[in-house]
């Protein structure tokens, strides 16, 4: 009956994901584990500018002195920058633990792997690549050796570029800083706590980080690429140095990621609202 299939997708959607025996006192800080792949791959280039410097005069690339490294370290980390990522991750901690009943909370291990890489996506994202990343330090907010990096990547974060293909390229971070970090905060703790509303934030947040790739990186291709490494030279397969390499074949083709995997998790959440609303068996 209809009031069947209502009490159903209810029960469904608003059931937790654990056992009954974690309290809330045993809860982890987060509902996803330190090797998540989302974390280990956002870390890695969240740290690279401590390693790696590039000359985009000369087109080169090296690895940073030992003798810098200290240095460098303690500017990097005294970023307040840092403290806004710390912010980001307790509100996440806190939305969740008081968000659930004290026998709901559970660590990662009680989730299935497919549920601690899609909370892993959604947490990771907004505080490594829309906050950190993408929104402070391409935004031109903080983080400079990060800056240095994306200056390396793509001309148009450089403060002598076109100024409105800059405006465009400022216009994307500054979404990202404040509209895709915020709203994968939301799908974060939606999904952590499977509330009823998850799957349309969860659409709502992998549609704009996919517009967000196309919207950056197609009309470079559809222009030469000429803003991106190695800038000012019209080709989008430029010969694979280590420079190149670095800063196009990686820094750049890496944004397709954010086309894939958004795409795939997309279609996933679709199918899943859609048989949670008709009272289908997902594992059907």
């Amino acid at each position: 009956s209809v009031r069947a299939s209502e009490g159903e997708f209810r029960f469904r959607s608003e059931s937790p994901p654990c056992c009954a025996r974690s309290a809330r006192t045993m809860a982890p800080f987060l509902a996803t584990g330190l090797w998540d792949p989302t974390l280990l791959f956002m870390g890695s280039c969240l740290f690279s500018p401590l390693v790696l410097v590039g000359d985009a005069g000369t087109q080169s690339l090296s690895f940073r002195a030992l003798s810098e490294l200290p240095v460098a370290a303690a500017g990097f980390f005294a970023d307040w920058a840092w403290l806004v990522f710390l912010a980001y991750l307790l509100v996440a901690h806190l939305l969740v633990r008081r968000g659930a009943p004290s026998s709901t909370l559970c660590p990662p291990s009680h989730r299935t792997s497919q549920e601690r890489r899609t909370l892993g996506w959604y947490l990771w994202n907004g505080a490594i690549c829309h906050l950190m990343m993408d929104g402070l330090a391409g935004g031109g907010w903080a983080l400079p050796l990060m800056i240095q990096n994306y200056e390396q990547v793509d001309r148009r974060f450089r403060q002598t570029s076109q100024p409105g293909e800059r405006a465009s390229a400022m216009l994307l971070m500054n979404i990202e800083l404040v509209g895709h970090s915020s709203l994968c905060l939301m799908a974060y703790v939606g999904t952590a706590l499977r509330r009823p509303w998850r799957h349309e934030v969860q659409i709502l947040t992998l549609s704009l980080q996919l517009m967000g790739t196309i919207m950056f990186v197609v009309p470079e291709f559809m222009t030469e690429c000429l803003n991106l490494a190695p800038q000012g030279v019209a080709t989008c397969a430029p010969v694979p140095t280590l420079y190149n390499l670095v800063y196009f074949w990686f820094g750049t083709c890496i944004s397709f990621i954010w086309f894939v995997i958004p795409l795939r998790m997309l279609w996933g959440s679709i199918c899943e609202s859609v048989a949670l609303k008709s009272g289908k068996d997902l594992k059907q």
